[in-house]
């Protein structure tokens, strides 16, 4: 599977680790069909929703992190009900 991602993101977006050589092509490359999440309009405000609707253990550790790096402070705190949470999950889930 590695090798498919890694053309993919070579195909793609022209990224491979600056050490590694470019990668080669898998010959079944072509049956593989990439399947995207669709675009969110405002990104920070959805990932601040779920931030604030969750409350587990990652959560509990990565909302203090944010915090300090200014991640959650530059956007108005959404009401994050659980019905809005669970529909905004819905959203971009395939």
């Amino acid at each position: 599977m590695t090798r498919y991602l890694r053309w993919h993101a070579w195909s793609i977006y022209e990224w491979k680790p600056e050490l590694a050589p470019v990668p080669e092509k898998p010959e079944d490359f072509g049956g593989i069909v990439w399947q995207y999440l669709p675009k969110i309009a405002e990104p920070m405000l959805f990932i601040r929703d779920r931030i604030n609707g969750l409350n587990n253990e990652r959560i509990r550790v990565l909302r203090p992190i944010m915090e300090r790096l200014g991640m959650l402070s530059a956007l108005p705190k959404p009401n994050a009900s659980p019905a809005s949470t669970s529909k905004s999950l819905r959203r971009w889930r395939p």
